[in-house]
């Protein structure tokens, strides 16, 4: 969903469809895995795909033990992506919406 340095994400759905086919591998294999990774824009389309790859995750619990926020910290001052409370851009715009997936 993300790229690291855009805000934009091609589409509402990106999200599950990249985590697909590692879920296709995780229940072929018995694995679990964790998304080490992800992020999308403050912005509806790339809110709708967070949510929708994380729905994703939540249905496929039985192979996916979580997920990790990219990034937070103080350094990231504000980075499109950042998490870091109270005023991160991805704090104030992206959490509320995500927050039934924590």
């Amino acid at each position: 969903m993300h790229h690291g340095t855009a805000e934009a994400c091609v589409s509402a759905t990106i999200g599950r469809e990249r985590v697909a086919e590692a879920t296709a591998w995780l229940k072929a294999n018995g694995k679990r895995g964790i998304i080490g990774e992800t992020a999308g824009g403050a912005n509806a389309q790339c809110i709708s795909a967070v949510q929708d790859m994380l729905a994703s995750l939540q249905e496929n619990a039985d192979v996916w033990a979580g997920w990790l926020w990219w990034a937070g910290g103080p350094w990231w001052a504000d980075y499109m992506y950042s998490m870091e409370p109270p005023t991160g851009t991805a704090y104030t715009g992206v959490l509320p919406s995500i927050k039934e997936y924590i």
